[in-house]
């Protein structure tokens, strides 16, 4: 199962052979020729093995397939399989308007949604960069460019604010805009 930059692989050795071990792993790759593999481990009994693999690029078609070493008694492969890990929101943070000395307007522009059926949309603020607030949510469902605003009132007068915008799109993965 492929999510942003992270994947389960799973597998199954239907039989040990002669063996009474078998080392199992994976190798993977964005060609057939792979070029990455995970760790090993060992197996004494036939079943379901699996590996969580990270750090992968998002939006991208992967290449694994599963490796059983007996040592003397033989080694085998699975065949070549494919995922693709989904692909995260964008999401630019937009100058505040309306500022007055106790309000603003905080804007940003939901740039895409990725693969994302949905996106929740918020901002972060505060008088540093750890913000330590958040506003409502707003939830977009439509492709292309949606504008994101949120006014906000009761704030400390003659009070500096930093904010982001940040998108939520669940497993497809997280975006924040820059600080402003």
């Amino acid at each position: 199962s492929a999510t942003y930059g992270r994947v389960t692989l799973n597998g199954s050795l239907d039989s040990l052979g002669t063996a009474r071990m078998v080392n199992v792993s994976f190798e993977y790759g964005p060609t057939i020729s792979y070029g990455s593999a995970t760790t090993v481990q060992t197996l004494t009994a036939a079943g379901a093995f699996n590996f969580n693999v990270t750090g992968l690029a998002s939006g991208t078609t992967y290449h694994f397939r599963a490796i059983a070493d007996g040592g003397i008694h033989g080694l085998t492969t699975s065949s070549d399989l494919i995922f693709t890990t989904l692909t995260p929101p964008a999401i630019t943070t937009g100058a505040a308007t309306n500022i007055t000395f106790n309000s603003v307007s905080l804007n940003a522009n939901l740039t895409s949604l990725g693969t994302a059926s949905s996106v929740i949309v918020f901002f972060e603020y505060g008088p540093t960069t750890s913000y330590g607030s958040t506003t409502i949510t707003q939830t977009f469902t439509a492709s292309g460019t949606s504008t994101c605003n949120v006014n906000l009132s009761g704030l400390n007068p003659g009070t500096a604010y930093h904010f982001r915008a940040s998108a939520d799109g669940d497993i497809n993965g997280t975006a924040t805009g820059s600080d402003i």
